[in-house]
Order: structure tokens, then C-alpha cells, then sequence
């Protein structure tokens, strides 16, 4: 970045900035991708797979004697094994009901896949809505544990959450923080590797307004973004000692010449939101589809 005064606080932040400093880095995107992902995952599963609580054949069942009508194969597949969709009649009273239990392939073996036409066991539970499933099978294509991948938008929403917050306290030193210079003291490898590169941990100290050394850490896998220009520029609140780097904002917020910040390029702003995008598009999508 070009070494430039920056406008005195209060400052004005362009909306598109405001966006890609608030949505942008690492932390958030990561998080929007796991949330759209588990979003997806948990409205498939969710609605084959059985329930995690209320099993409604835990408590009484009343067991009768059922008919299979038919076996299909299903598109699903479990450890290399077809799920097969056993359907079969049973009279209850002066009517017949219908129902479905599921099994995998290699109980075929065990003979736990009974043939069309034959008899077999029903256990109907005692619940308003009276579900059926053949006695050995179960009442829906994947087991209960494959409800947990609803961890997975938890897990996202809490990283876009955390992400965000965070960027929200650096866009407030943005727009009210004191300007200073900072120069690299230190760098150290972390643990931590991003496309290949490794995480650096570096060292800024400047002084303060009131003339008092001060610090900020950067972790960054792309350490020449930060250290281009011989002293970087920092915003720093003057209270509390919180500093960032103009550069290690997400966006790298450029300036004019007479220190006002630019608005972000349309590339910069459209890459930061390809994940909230994509986040909404998939919640109404299963809005829609469970409405």
C-alpha cells in the first residue's frame, strides 16, 4: 500500500469496504462454507434418516402379522451396500395398511430380507400417528447418528459469528482508531499452514499518541502483504491498547491521496459475499421445499 495520510476520526467507510472488512478473512469464509455445506447435508439426511429422540417404537407396540408386497432398490448406498426399500400390506380391523421398512443388501446372508409374498412380522407403535416397520428392519434409509451432521452449520455459524465479530471490532478501529506507523520487530512460524504456506506470527510496535510503545501481532500466511513498505500503518485505540495494521485487513483498504478510503473493488466485494450468498440460497431452498 502506498504510504498516505489517513483522514482524521471519525472516518468515513464506504459501504462495499464496510462489507468485505466485515465478511472477509479466512475465519468467516471458511464458516460460510460449512454452514451452506451442512445446511444442504442436514435438510438430505434429515429427512431419510431416523430421528436422534422419540422413538415412537421405544415404548408399547402391537405386533401383527404383514405381507410383502414388493422390494426396491433405493439410490442409496451405505458402505458399498444397496438400502432396499421393503414395502408391505396389513389388515387392521376392516382395512388395509400400507407401509415401508428399509435393509441393506448384505443382510441377504442373514435372511433378514424377506421375499415378495411371504409373512412377516409388524410392530405398530401405540402413538397417534400408529407408525409400522417390519420386526429387524428400520423405518427410514440412514440411522438415527446421521443426524448429526446438523454439527456441521452449528459449526459454521459459530466460525462466521466469531469471524465477524471480530472483524466488526477492527472496522470500529477503522473508522474511529488513532493513525500511527509500525515496524516489524519479530516473525515466527506457527503451527498452522493455509494453501500450502506457513502461518506467520510477526511482531508491529509503534508509539502511541501519548508517545507509549505499543505492539500488535499479525498472523498471516502472505507476510509480504504486511511488510511492502518500510513502516506500515496502524489504527489504534488509544484506551484499550487494540491495534490493526491497515494491510491485514481484510480487503487491504486503499486510500486517496488525501487519506479518504476507497471504496472496495467490485471483485474484492463479489468474492466476500460468494458466501453469504451461497448460505441464504440454500436456507430458501429448504424453506421452500419443507414449506
Amino acid at each position: 500500500m502506498v504510504n498516505a495520510t489517513l483522514a482524521r476520526p471519525p472516518r468515513t467507510v464506504p459501504w462495499t469496504l464496510r462489507l468485505v472488512v466485515l465478511f472477509g478473512g479466512v475465519l468467516p469464509q471458511v464458516g460460510w462454507g460449512l454452514l451452506a455445506l451442512g445446511l444442504a447435508l442436514t435438510m438430505v439426511f434429515g429427512a431419510i434418516a431416523a430421528p436422534l429422540f422419540d422413538d415412537p417404537f421405544a415404548g408399547p407396540v402391537q405386533r401383527v402379522v404383514g405381507k410383502i408386497v414388493r422390494v426396491d432398490d433405493t439410490s442409496l448406498r451405505i458402505n458399498k451396500n444397496d438400502v432396499l426399500a421393503v414395502h408391505f400390506e396389513v389388515q387392521t380391523g376392516d382395512r388395509t395398511r400400507a407401509g415401508c421398512s428399509y435393509a441393506i443388501t448384505y443382510r441377504r446372508g442373514g435372511n433378514n430380507v424377506p421375499e415378495v409374498g411371504s409373512e412377516v412380522q409388524v410392530e405398530i407403535a401405540r402413538t397417534p400417528a400408529a407408525p409400522m416397520r417390519i420386526v429387524g428392519l428400520d423405518t427410514h434409509m440412514l440411522p438415527a447418528a446421521a443426524q448429526l451432521v446438523v454439527l456441521l452449520p452449528i459449526v459454521g455459524a459459530v466460525l462466521v459469528l466469531w469471524g465477524v465479530w471480530r472483524n466488526a471490532r477492527r472496522l470500529r478501529l477503522l473508522v474511529h482508531g488513532e493513525v500511527a506507523t509500525a515496524m516489524l520487530v519479530a516473525s515466527e512460524p506457527t503451527n498452522t499452514t493455509i494453501d500450502g504456506r506457513r502461518v506467520q506470527a510477526m511482531t508491529f510496535r509503534f508509539l502511541d499518541g501519548q508517545g507509549r510503545t505499543r505492539t500488535t501481532i499479525v498472523r498471516t500466511h502472505r507476510p509480504e502483504a504486511v511488510t511492502d513498505d518500510v513502516a506500515e500503518t496502524v489504527v489504534h485505540d488509544p484506551g484499550t491498547g487494540a491495534a490493526v495494521l491497515l494491510d491485514a485487513l481484510p480487503g487491504q483498504p486503499q486510500r486517496e491521496a488525501n487519506g479518504e478510503l476507497q471504496p472496495a473493488p467490485f471483485d474484492r466485494l463479489a468474492l466476500v459475499m460468494i458466501g453469504p450468498t451461497l448460505a441464504l440460497m440454500v436456507w430458501q431452498i429448504g424453506a421452500w421445499a419443507t414449506a
